[in-house]
């Protein structure tokens, strides 16, 4: 529950925060606001220094914590080719949008799609 500063906390005492950053540290705890976003990382004393009254403290039990973490793949057999053509070469990210962008154009509207590009009945 989160309290009148609207800050949720999260502090892992007994776990590993993988921070990827360029020296691909470990930290032992994570402080993290109402909206998600992280506010800290570093060692248990120094995170908990942060704690309020209000503060939801979780116990990770020793699990390891990946912040940020989005496990987004595919399956390479079944992504080298669409239907109808080859996927590009995408880099970057603005490459995957732009590609989604292109296809949600060229593809035509289906009834009773759950793609988002369904016309609506009636």
């Amino acid at each position: 529950m989160l309290g009148p500063d609207c800050r949720s906390r999260v502090d892992p005492p007994s776990c590993r925060v993988l921070t990827v950053d360029p020296a691909f540290s470990i930290r032992e705890a994570l402080a993290v606001d109402a909206t998600g976003r992280i506010i800290a990382c570093g060692g248990n004393q120094e995170v908990l220094a942060l704690k309020e009254t209000s503060t939801q403290l979780i116990d990770l039990a020793g699990k390891t914590l990946m912040p940020g973490l989005m496990d987004s793949h595919v399956h390479p057999g079944a992504a080298l080719t669409e239907y109808d053509h080859e996927i590009p070469v995408m880099e970057t990210i603005q490459d995957v949008l732009n590609y989604i962008a292109a296809r949600a154009k060229a593809t035509p509207e289906v009834r009773g799609s759950t793609s988002g590009r369904s016309s609506s009945p009636g």
